[in-house]
């Protein structure tokens, strides 16, 4: 009880500190509204279906939002050194790691379902009907999503601790590269009529 006492110590931590950087809040909101409206728009004009560009733009804003908020509490840690006070503490790295992931997590979610709410409002638009995701679609942005948003925060997590917070944007970019040409190419290979199932989601 005393450890996650502590932990959550260091996710409000985070989140304070994520609140009060406007830079990393405006540019992860931009990118979800910016993608969440213009991907509805080139998926209406490609034919892509609506639960190929509801899979790909969940997981691709949920990588960038996911890198950029992390990449920019541990560049935080690197020039305060604040690093240095939380290993001071009875917490050890796995721990301080998990509520770095927890902190992250809760913003980084939160613009990833908000692309996804943007991307089915303006498609609502162009269209003129309410289209609803498939059951596996929505099975996928709920459980899989959160998932995959907890991986790629811990990836580069451990990454820039196991770096010892001296390399952040080579590990930022590195990571990001290929999560998002993983992405690119399944909507560059795939069926632009393709319907995500069951299998497929788990």
């Amino acid at each position: 009880m005393e450890k996650l006492n502590i932990i959550s110590v260091v996710v409000k931590k985070e989140v304070k500190e994520i609140s009060s950087s406007r830079r990393s809040l405006i540019v992860s909101a931009v990118f979800a509204g910016w993608f969440g409206f213009m991907f509805s728009s080139n998926m209406v004009q490609a034919g892509i279906s609506l639960d190929l560009g509801l899979y790909v733009l969940s997981l691709t804003l949920a990588a960038f939002i996911s890198f950029v908020l992390s990449a920019q509490i541990f560049l935080r840690e690197k020039f305060n050194n604040t690093i240095i006070d939380l290993l001071c503490t009875p917490l050890d790295l796995r721990e301080i790691l998990i509520g770095k992931v927890l902190g992250v997590f809760i913003f980084a979610y939160g613009f990833s379902l908000l692309s996804v709410v943007l991307m089915l409002f303006a498609r609502y638009q162009q269209s003129g009907y309410f289209s609803f995701p498939s059951l596996p679609l929505i099975f996928h942005i709920f459980i899989n999503v959160p998932l995959f948003i907890i991986f790629a925060i811990s990836l580069n997590g451990l990454i820039q601790l196991m770096l010892g917070i001296k390399e952040n944007r080579i590990a930022y970019f590195i990571t990001y590269f290929i999560v998002f040409l993983a992405m690119f190419l399944v909507t560059r290979f795939i069926d632009k009529s393709f319907k995500i199932s069951w299998p497929i989601i788990s």
